[in-house]
């Protein structure tokens, strides 16, 4: 419950598939949120997740999108920093938080952190609205 208000998220793993890839217009009209998660201690995932990010934004539909670094409890072999990750997030008007998938609370602040702007945008579109929080055209 996010301010007295349920929440239920399907979560798909599509776990950077490439095939994936170029079926995104096929997922665009089911979502109305999108987590992209990296690992900190891998550069090229990263990279690949901005990848991710860039090819869903080619679509018209703005979305509250969550850009998660993962494995925090790996900070002696990371490659990427936190600044990076919350730069490229600023730069698109994303949500940034660092988790380490070992540590439950923190995975859940996660999807807690979705999940409340999940329930801003609806509350905002059964009230004609226009978003009140920061979004990504895709």
């Amino acid at each position: 419950m996010i301010d007295g208000e349920y929440a239920a998220l399907d979560v798909w793993d599509i776990t950077g598939q490439e095939k994936i890839r170029g079926r995104v217009a096929l997922f665009r009209k089911k979502i109305d949120g999108l987590v992209v998660v990296y690992d900190i201690t891998n550069i090229e995932s990263f990279v690949s997740a901005q990848k991710w990010v860039y090819s869903w934004m080619v679509f018209e539909k703005c979305i509250p999108l969550l850009l998660v670094g993962n494995k925090k409890d790996l900070e002696d072999d990371r490659k990427v920093a936190t600044l990076q990750g919350q730069a490229f997030a600023n730069s698109l008007s994303m949500m940034f938080i660092e988790v380490s998938s070992k540590n439950v609370d923190e995975v859940n602040k996660a999807f807690d952190l979705l999940a409340s702007k999940l329930v801003v945008c609806i509350s905002d579109k059964r009230n004609n609205n226009k978003s009140s929080y920061p979004c990504i055209m895709i």
